[in-house]
């Protein structure tokens, strides 16, 4: 790890680049040393999980910060259609089709989970679709008790 790093540094140094050991971090994947890393005698700090590229990455290749994470983005994308689910313009078809897409594109958002993660985001899913169909269930109860 200490030799990889030696060579980012050079080659960052070559093209008139300074590593700060302020702002790099030290993640360790699959790595059976403990070794701190070195550079000019600063050590890098070590961390557990970071952020790159809009993904989670943990030092034990754990993915359900990353599941929780797109379900939270997910939820705010479906929130943001509550004005499309109670508008009585549109067709209930219409409806649970931007319901359901809009939400499930940001939530599989270059995910490739296993299948027991999926089902936790089928869940959300159903979440979402009853969501959707509430003023369709509210407007059945009404007219079954008033015909009652």
């Amino acid at each position: 790890m200490q030799e990889k790093t030696s060579r980012v540094e050079a080659t960052a140094r070559s093209a008139g680049l300074k590593m700060s050991h302020f702002k790099s971090k030290v993640i360790k994947i699959n790595t059976k040393s403990n070794a701190d890393v070195l550079i000019d005698g600063w050590s890098f700090g070590n961390v557990a999980d970071v952020k790159y590229i809009g993904s989670y990455l943990t030092a034990g290749g754990n993915i359900d910060r990353e599941i929780t994470v797109g379900v939270v983005m997910a939820s705010n994308a479906f929130s943001k259609l509550n004005v499309i689910c109670y508008s009585n313009t549109m067709t209930e078809n219409t409806k649970q089709t931007l319901c359901t897409c809009n939400p499930r594109s940001v939530l599989l958002y270059t995910g490739t989970w296993r299948t027991n993660r999926v089902n936790k985001l089928g869940g959300f899913e159903r979440l979402c679709l009853m969501r959707s169909l509430l003023p369709v269930r509210k407007k059945l109860k009404e007219l079954a008790y008033n015909l009652l």
